[in-house]
């Protein structure tokens, strides 16, 4: 078997910006600054769309990870670029020379700034991370013009028979002298071929293994290359085990010389560091032996890696690879470099004395992730690049310690046994390492029928596989990655003899559990969620727990579960919910699991969310807590009004002020020391609340609105909400007194007795009493004779009326007449009241133009000059007021000039005085207008049933009925509500 030795390659580690993009590379047409995809954005589009969406946030140089429509995720990473970022978008790794605008040569997308000869110079390539350039110049002469070729410039001819070719790697660049024949090869420049090396913040140095470091000044390697190579081009011939029945056809000549061949001769140079100079040395032998197959290739490859490559992690190690081989225990093999397509010595190497290693990142799991990662599913996939046969072979899988740029055979084995490799056994899996096992045996070679994909081998596991375990393990400990390792059933077997490519996927298949419930509260009684058990306290030992799940993953249901127990721990109940969607739920605690007999006894509850028809649970919450009371305030609270005593009639109002006056009610505990909420509702309102110092008594102010007799009913709440009985206070409001009422109630004669308010006494008024003439009837029903039959009134034929011997109310100010009327003829005009001048009366309330008016006279004497409002013609539904009771209300208030007419009727049975509003058949109708100039001051006689039409002479006779005429100094609203008592 021909000597064979493992490639390593050039590892340049840099700064995690990325570095300047020549002008020639910049990428035209980018849209505006992407909207990044979250987890919950992604997952939700994913339901909708029924697709796969990726998730933006996640995505590195590296790895991608996809919401699925069914909830899940996916992380698919591989250990070297495969994408790049730049103004913010991610450009897929491109490695097509183009020419740049400045004369050099480079690949579209790579992922560090690397740039070739575009000829007519000896700068050969350059690579470069910020701060720090490393420069390689071909000291042979000028180079000419290259021929580009996808990822390849060739400079052909370089010297007689040999090209120079360079080729461009994700983060790196690799070139070769490839010479074509024995002449060529038998020049002397071949012997010791020289490089010019200028490093820009970095200086090179040699290491052992003739590898070589560029270093900055603090010692840190920022460039590192491995010890060069060199090859034949031999064709393939069946190996020494390959069964002579096998059908493997034999290879041709590679057909890509700078791929060698499983057979290739692969020759491992010296290399030699000068100040600005490196000299490699070709094998003279390989160069003048007879055996060697031309083309012969020379090399050495130079590739890097960012520092930061991962910008979740910005671990410098993240990506690697590594081999080691038995049969050289003290020589570790470094990233060996390829790409997916190379031959095999650029990649992997598992059997024939060689174990590999790779390391994956599962950074992506943890960081930037807001809740745990529960693993559904896992794949490492490897590609077979070749193989020596088709037979039945096994290549394990294991998890792995850690290893590094110097790690060697004997120091992944222990010294002591030598045969016992220092694996890594997998936490909480079956005791061993081994994560996968495959048969290998058909992949690798287009003979045994596998091309492309069908030359995966795929190393799968469950949550509960090993390999499950071992993922899961990492992104719970916050793993930047995990390291596995590959070795062969038997080392010296040829089935067991694989490469593998450089780019691995792992791909990991995952959900989140539900978010640990939030929004905690009672639902019944209402309280929110706090910590502090002194802080909530209830009476109702059957309370309603309620929380709001969430579960971006998916739209699987979710059930919530609560768990109560007592302030010491001991567990008194837990519950779930029935399967539903994310949202709010709630629960009812049932009765007899909540027992308090002391009047404070402390419990606490807490929730967790489980997707339903599996295990995955959110966290614990925090606990609620809350003190249950069943013991309520046995006594009703004691109430006292000094402004209002009990069962008592006061004033409630005040002319002079224009409004009700306000009061106060002293309410009191009686004694109970927990009460820390009064309830109350007056004259049958809405309830309030008012809070208190514990024990402490309150105060109620209250204004009427409404005169009569009025309540207050109050009871006391503990901090559980507990309710004592109810106390009711009872009380009487008169209200806006009037300065002149005519009840009407006298059964016969020609006068009618004028009364007024004293306090809250009322007294005969002698000097407003009124004096009928013509025909008047006094003793006729009235308007409320239905449920009071000494209500009397009297009735006016169309020429009686009554007057005052002088006037009642100054028009000048402000006044309001109010009065109940029955009209027996629709067809004329009626004044029911009015108050008279030297010609005419000032104001007149009656039926006039059909309809019910409050006019005004501009002055004295001008008959047919008037404001005026009215109402409408008819009742709703065009019912008239023939034979109907009216209430009329007429105001001017001098103040804003207002005037207004206000109509209602009662309903059956009428209004009874003193008593509770009364609806009405029709909605009561107010009218109002302004007044445009002052009024002035009537001094003649206060009338019923007329007005004014000369000096000598009365018009407008009423023809009907009169009752309860009253005259008020002020034009308040609350005069109808006194009289009237309705609640318009």
């Amino acid at each position: 078997m021909r000597v064979r030795t493992f490639l390593t390659a050039l590892a340049v580690c840099a700064a995690a910006t990325l570095p300047a993009v020549p002008a020639a590379l910049a990428v035209a047409s980018l849209d505006a600054d992407p909207v990044l995809l979250d987890e919950t954005v992604a997952s939700s589009q994913a339901r909708q769309s029924g697709s796969d969406v990726v998730v933006d946030s996640l995505t590195t140089e590296y790895s991608t990870v996809s919401a699925r429509p069914d909830g899940t995720f996916v992380l698919e990473t591989s250990n070297q670029h495969v994408r790049v970022q730049r103004d913010g978008h991610w450009l897929d790794i491109d490695l097509t020379l183009q020419r740049n605008d400045d004369g050099t040569i480079g690949p579209k997308v790579a992922a560090l700034d690397m740039a070739f000869s575009g000829g007519g110079s000896q700068n050969l390539a350059s690579l470069a991370v910020p701060g720090s350039r490393l420069n390689l110049d071909w000291q042979a002469g000028p180079l000419p013009t290259p021929a580009l070729d996808g990822d390849r410039a060739t400079f052909a001819e370089v010297m007689p028979g040999v090209d120079l070719v360079v080729k461009a790697q994700p983060s790196g660049f690799a070139h070769f002298l490839v010479v074509k024949n024995a002449a060529a090869a038998a020049n002397p420049a071949l012997r010791t071929i020289r490089y010019g090396v200028r490093g820009e913040g970095v200086t090179v140095v040699e290491r052992p293994g003739e590898a070589l470091e560029a270093i900055d000044a603090e010692g840190k390697a920022i460039f590192s290359a491995p010890q060069p190579v060199m090859w034949d081009s031999p064709t393939r011939v069946p190996s020494p085990d390959q069964p002579a029945s096998s059908t493997i056809k034999s290879f041709s000549t590679a057909a890509d010389p700078l791929e060698a061949t499983q057979d290739s001769t692969i020759v491992p140079m010296s290399v030699d560091v000068a100040p600005g100079q490196l000299a490699i040395q070709p094998d003279a032998a390989m160069l003048t032996s007879p055996e060697t197959t031309f083309p012969l290739v020379i090399d050495p490859y130079w590739t890097g890696q960012k520092e930061g490559d991962n910008p979740m992690s910005g671990d410098t190690n993240n990506s690697a690879w590594h081999s080691i081989n038995r049969d050289y225990p003290t020589t570790a093999y470094w990233k060996p470099e390829g790409t997916p397509g190379e031959s095999w010595e650029r990649g992997l190497q598992v059997g024939g004395g060689f174990q590999s290693f790779i390391r994956m990142d599962t950074d992506p799991l943890w960081r930037n992730q807001t809740r745990r990662v529960i693993v559904q599913d896992v794949d490492m996939t490897f590609d077979v690049k070749w193989a020596m046969n088709c037979s039945y072979g096994y290549i394990y899988l294991h998890a792995s310690t850690g290893f590094n740029s110097g790690t060697t055979w004997n120091d992944a084995y222990d010294a002591a046994k030598p045969t016992e490799a220092k694996y890594w056994p997998v936490p909480g899996g079956d005791g061993s390492s081994q994560v996968g096992k495959a048969n290998v045996g058909d992949k690798g070679l287009k003979e045994c029928g596998n091309v492309d994909a069908s030359n995966d081998i795929v190393y799968s596991g469950s949550p509960a596989s090993n390999l499950g375990k071992l993922v899961q393990y990492a992104a719970d400990h916050d793993y930047d990655y995990i390291n596995l390792r590959l070795r062969p059933e038997n080392y010296d077997t040829a089935a067991n003899y694989k490469g593998f490519g450089l780019l691995p996927r792992l791909k990991v298949t995952y959900t989140h559990p539900p978010d640990v419930p939030s929004a905690l509260k009672l639902i019944s009684p209402a309280k929110t969620c706090t910590a502090t058990v002194d802080a909530t306290w209830i009476g109702d030992a059957t309370p309603t727990l309620g929380v709001t799940t969430v579960d971006i993953d998916s739209g699987d249901l979710v059930t919530a579960t609560f768990e109560v127990t007592r302030q010491d721990g001991t567990a008194v109940w837990t519950g779930t919910t029935a399967a539903a969607k994310p949202g709010a739920v709630s629960l009812t605690i049932p009765a007899g699991k909540l027992v308090d007999t002391a009047g404070g006894t402390q419990y606490r509850w807490r929730a967790k969310a489980t997707q339903s028809g599996t295990s995955l649970s959110s966290a614990w919450s925090g606990w609620c807590a809350f003190t249950l009371d069943s013991l309520a305030p046995a006594t009703p609270p004691v109430i006292t009004s000094t402004q209002f005593p009990a069962d008592q009639l006061v004033s409630g109002y005040d002319p002079a002020a224009g409004g009700w006056q306000p009061g106060v009610f002293a309410v009191d505990p009686a004694g109970t020391s927990d009460v820390v909420t009064y309830g109350y509702v007056f004259n049958d309102g809405a309830e309030a609340f008012t809070t208190v110092t514990a024990g402490g008594p309150t105060n109620l102010p209250f204004t009427p609105s409404t005169p009569g007799r009025q309540s207050l009913k109050v009871r006391t709440l503990d901090r559980a909400g507990n309710s004592s009985p109810l106390q009711s206070y009872y009380f009487k409001v008169a209200g806006p007194a009037p300065v002149a009422i005519w009840r009407l109630n006298e059964p016969t004669g020609s006068t009618a007795n004028a009364s007024r308010l004293d306090g809250n006494t009322e007294v005969t008024d002698p000097d407003s009493q009124l004096t009928f003439t013509g025909s008047a009837v006094l003793g006729r029903d009235g308007n409320k004779v239905s449920v009071n039959p000494s209500d009397l009134a009297v009735a006016l034929s169309g020429s009686a009326y009554g007057a005052t011997t002088q006037p009642v109310v100054r028009t000048d100010a402000s006044f309001a007449v109010t009065a109940w009327v029955k009209l027996d003829d629709l067809s004329v005009d009626q004044v029911a009241v009015s108050q008279a001048g030297a010609t005419g009366s000032m104001f007149e309330l009656g039926w006039i133009g059909g309809k019910w008016t409050f006019r005004l006279r501009a002055a004295d004497g001008q008959d047919d000059t008037f404001t005026m409002v009215a109402t409408p013609a008819t009742l709703e539904g065009g019912r008239t007021w023939l034979n109907r009771w009216a209430f009329l209300a007429a105001r001017y208030d001098q103040r804003t000039g207002m005037i207004s007419v206000h109509v209602n009727t009662p309903a059956d049975p009428p209004l009874v005085e003193g008593g509770p509003p009364v609806k009405v058949i029709s909605a009561p109708v107010t009218v109002e207008s302004v007044m445009t100039a002052p009024t002035w001051s009537a001094g003649g006689p206060f009338t019923v049933g007329t007005a004014r039409n000369t000096p000598s002479s009365w018009a407008r006779h009423l023809v009907g009925t009169i009752d309860d005429v009253r005259v008020y100094l002020h034009a308040d609203d609350a005069i109808i509500r006194a009289t009237f008592g309705d609640e318009s």
